[in-house]
């Protein structure tokens, strides 16, 4: 699906439905904490992105060269976020980090039963076939941050993604995001 490099597409909840329908199904392979309380997500066989070499730090310190994995979707919530059983909530993103630590782990084999989406404040949630969901949200005066990584469509990461931009699902390509981040740093 190509929408164009210079803008991206806003999506309908059909729209939506019609992209996430195939992650219906995927397990979690990988769930981890990212930075401050970021959840993420790997759906599917995980895959090689392209190979960062031997990087050498201003403080003498050098990182070994790697080849960094990612899950064929991937979902990426920033802040403000739960996983609730059938009638409670386990834990969130306020939670102590042990209970983070062992909840999160705990989602690894889940197999996703829905993804939806809530368009009057656009939270994205995750159903399970244990139950449990994954739940996205603001809880401030702002609106939830998460982004879902479509299947990869080159090896050097994932091309496109559904995010939140002004109150609106988007679906965002690579190409679009760097003509945009380009056209920001040089105005004409």
């Amino acid at each position: 699906m190509c929408y164009g490099p210079l803008v991206p597409r806003s999506l309908s909840v059909t729209d939506f439905e019609q992209l996430t329908r195939p992650l219906v199904g995927q397990r979690v392979s990988r769930a981890y904490r990212g930075g401050g309380t970021a959840l993420l997500l790997d759906f599917g066989a995980l895959v090689p992105l392209r190979p960062r070499p031997e990087l050498a730090l201003s403080s003498g310190r050098v990182l070994p060269a790697r080849t960094p994995l990612v899950g064929e979707w991937s979902v990426m919530i920033e802040w403000d976020w739960r996983v609730e059983g059938p009638r409670s909530v386990l834990l969130g993103s306020q939670s102590g980090d042990r209970r983070m630590a062992r909840g999160i782990a705990s989602l690894v084999g889940a197999e996703v039963s829905g993804v939806t989406l809530s368009m009057r404040v656009p939270e994205l949630r995750l159903e399970f076939t244990d139950g449990r969901a994954v739940q996205a949200f603001a809880a401030v005066e702002t609106r939830p941050r998460w982004a879902l990584f479509l299947p990869l469509l080159s090896e050097d990461g994932h091309d496109s993604w559904i995010h939140m931009r002004r109150g609106r699902a988007e679906l965002e390509t690579r190409e679009a995001a760097i003509l945009s981040r380009v056209a920001r740093k040089n105005p004409t």
